[in-house]
């Protein structure tokens, strides 16, 4: 079963080039899953009390056209076949009737005390799942190895990028990473993010960059040196 979510660009949404930055149309489509889950009985809010919260493993979009301020989006998401401790989860975003944007997730289901994940079998929910989008963006992203990743910049996350598990949320992934880069005139047409370890608050990231054609390689470390996220992004022209 579907969820179809109505949204509106404001001007917060867009950015400097004036289109919706990728941050707030993967916001949409999480605002989207939320309210999916709660329409089938299982709100994130009434996950978190009974000690247990969805944290994202990977996500990959594609943005097939730019979207401007003012216009009207219709955002649907499903549950895709589910396995072992992965959930699935498609995203798509229409205007108009016409698609301009798809993702595809894996989340992990975990107690919050132990960080044990939860068997897909285990969980009892009312979704019905339906068939994963299948995008011209790689599942996995392999980084470059070696001293082909270069140090880009650092990034300390801040309050306002904390979510209730009260590390830096997935949506400003994103945005970070664009602040390493040039966007004048410039805009993410495809994107994939491994979540491997989360970022606390005040966690200062060291990120590091490798660019092989048109393809633009990420990995964030924590201070720990562990690894946080590793990320393949491409840009088009606006």
């Amino acid at each position: 079963m579907k969820l179809t979510k109505h949204f509106t660009v404001d001007s917060h949404d867009v950015d400097f080039n004036g289109v919706a930055r990728a941050s707030s149309l993967i916001r949409f489509m999480q605002e989207a899953a939320s309210a999916h889950l709660n329409a089938c009985g299982t709100s994130n809010e009434a996950l978190r009390a009974s000690g247990r919260a969805f944290l994202l493993s990977r996500f990959s979009v594609s943005f097939y056209e730019s979207v401007s301020v003012y216009e009207e989006l219709e955002v649907q998401t499903w549950a895709t076949e589910s396995r072992g401790f992965s959930f699935g989860r498609c995203y798509r975003i229409l205007r108009s009737g016409t698609i301009v944007a798809e993702a595809t997730s894996v989340w992990a289901l975990v107690d919050i005390a132990t960080r044990r994940p939860t068997r897909v079998s285990d969980f009892e929910t009312d979704l019905e799942p339906e068939d994963m989008l299948a995008l011209d963006v790689p599942p996995r992203v392999i980084c470059p190895q070696g001293d082909l990743m270069h140090l880009r910049g650092e990034h300390t996350v801040t309050y306002r990028e904390l979510d209730a598990n009260v590390h830096m949320n997935n949506t400003y992934y994103s945005d970070m990473l664009c602040d390493t880069l040039n966007m004048q005139g410039k805009r993410i047409c495809r994107m994939s993010i491994n979540f491997l370890n989360e970022a606390k608050h005040r966690d200062a990231l060291n990120i590091y960059c490798a660019e092989q054609r048109d393809d633009i390689f990420f990995k964030t470390v924590r201070p720990d040196g562990k690894v946080n996220i590793e990320a393949q992004l491409m840009l088009c022209q606006i």
